[in-house]
């Protein structure tokens, strides 16, 4: 069996399966020189282990193309209130093994995986994002072991300014700084045509509180 067909064993052993804990020291291991040891906690065949399965084949061809099986467990968990053994808090950790794995990077607006899910950039209802994160998203990002995130770039407000500078311990700062800082924000992410990173902000920052 060559390399890439064994990756992609590994992969789908891993979405197939849900989340497992792994034996310890796989973490450490140099992919893959040293084999990899899969526990599965519940017994093989029972309806947490085949209903996500069973249901991804039908519907992969009903929309003719394939049904992820995180997708299924959640509606499972979230639409008919089923009771399953996943452990949907982890499955960031499993994602990211998986991606290192295969070398695949999943799609940042990805539903349940995705990275950018949970982020907020409009400046409005940015206190909504902590404090009750239904308002603004599908599902709870603590279900995932997540939290909503601000975001900066073009589209932020003063309260999105506001937000980041308390998160970065930098209180009492004037309405007309604030106002200068969300200028540049705004002109910053115009020209990157993307989001600001936190560095970026802090440079911004130090400019202008000068």
């Amino acid at each position: 069996m060559n390399l890439r067909k064994w990756k992609k064993m590994v992969v789908w052993s891993f979405v197939f399966f849900g989340f497992f804990p792994l034996a310890g020291g796989v973490v450490d291991a140099q992919y893959p020189d040293k084999p990899i040891t899969v526990i599965v906690p519940w017994p093989p065949g029972g309806a947490s282990d085949v209903i996500p399965r069973t249901l991804s084949k039908p519907i992969s061809e009903e929309l003719k193309q394939p049904a992820a099986i995180e997708e299924l467990m959640v509606g499972l968990h979230i639409l008919l209130g089923f009771e399953t053994n996943y452990k949907l808090d982890r499955i960031g950790q499993l994602c990211k093994l998986v991606r290192d794995l295969s070398g695949v990077q999943p799609a940042s607006n990805k539903p349940v995986i995705g990275e950018e899910n949970y982020t907020r950039e409009s400046g409005i209802g940015v206190d909504l994002v902590m404090k009750n994160p239904l308002a603004m998203f599908a599902t709870n990002p603590q279900l995932f072991g997540r939290e909503g995130k601000v975001v900066l770039g073009k589209k932020s407000g003063k309260t999105s300014i506001t937000y980041t500078l308390e998160k970065l311990g930098i209180k009492n700062v004037s309405d007309e700084a604030v106002t200068e800082i969300l200028k540049e924000v705004k002109a910053g992410g115009t020209e990157k045509r993307a989001l600001l990173s936190i560095d970026e902000f802090r440079e911004i920052v130090n400019r202008r509180l000068k």
